[in-house]
């Protein structure tokens, strides 16, 4: 579980440090017709923590994505 450090890692593993993931979202809808419209912003490691998945293979050589923010917009016809 994120957050969490893992201490139990096999023969040729290393241990990786738990961390913190602060995520945020809020859209809003809009419907225009036919047409739905949604705005949103969303946000993932608002910390910028320094994240390793004990599962991934690679996580000795590249971490998780830092602070990410994003912008966007949906439209269904």
């Amino acid at each position: 579980m994120p957050g969490n450090s893992q201490d139990e890692a096999a023969e040729l593993e290393f241990e990786t440090d738990g961390y913190h993931d602060l995520r945020a979202y809020v859209g809003w809808d809009v419907e225009m017709g036919d047409m739905s419209v949604s705005l949103y912003l969303q946000g993932r490691n608002l910390t910028d923590d320094e994240q390793r998945k004990h599962t991934s293979v690679v996580k000795g050589l590249v971490p998780e994505p830092g602070r990410t923010v994003e912008l966007g917009v949906r439209i269904r016809y």
